[in-house]
């Protein structure tokens, strides 16, 4: 019998609790393993404590405890996170602030009020290139492993040749 395959977990992270519900349904609705915080503190435990199936981490900027674009540099400083991609939400639209929004890291920076026509694709994208990423890793992890084998192997059969 096959796997079942995982759906793609997208953490969400809003102090406001309308737009972390709106977000929550249009992600939940577009079949993705949804995980909503209120709070940036318990954000970033869960990604910490080994949520291997993270594929998007989506927050807004404006928060109590640490600002968005904290947040988004601290996740890519995360052992394992490192290319994780950051969605950045807020009602802030000027320049600056979405400049410092991807000097910070983010993936993309999306403009308060979400509209359902661009933000899942935007997500969709995001997801997919992390879903590309993660086979690229697991790839070249092979290869490496089969690379230091054949290394392994090519020092033995010098030493039997050499024992000769």
């Amino acid at each position: 019998m096959a796997k079942p395959k995982l759906l793609p977990q997208v953490v969400i992270v809003d102090d406001e609790q309308t737009s972390l519900l709106i977000m929550e349904e249009m992600l939940a609705d577009a079949k993705y393993d949804v995980k909503a915080f209120m709070n940036v503190l318990e954000a970033k435990q869960y990604l910490e404590i080994g949520a291997g199936n993270v594929h998007l981490v989506i927050s807004d900027i404006n928060m109590p405890e640490m600002s968005g674009l904290e947040f988004c540099r601290m996740i890519c400083g995360l052992k394992g996170f490192e290319n994780m991609p950051v969605m950045l939400v807020s009602a802030i639209s000027d320049l600056k602030t979405v400049s410092d929004g991807y000097e910070a890291g983010c993936f993309d920076y999306i403009v308060k009020p979400l509209a359902q026509e661009s933000f899942l694709p935007k997500v969709a994208n995001a997801v997919q290139q992390r879903e590309k990423l993660l086979k690229f890793e697991s790839k070249a992890s092979k290869a490496t492993n089969v690379a230091f084998s054949a290394m392994e192997s090519g020092n033995q059969l010098a030493t039997i040749i050499a024992l000769s």
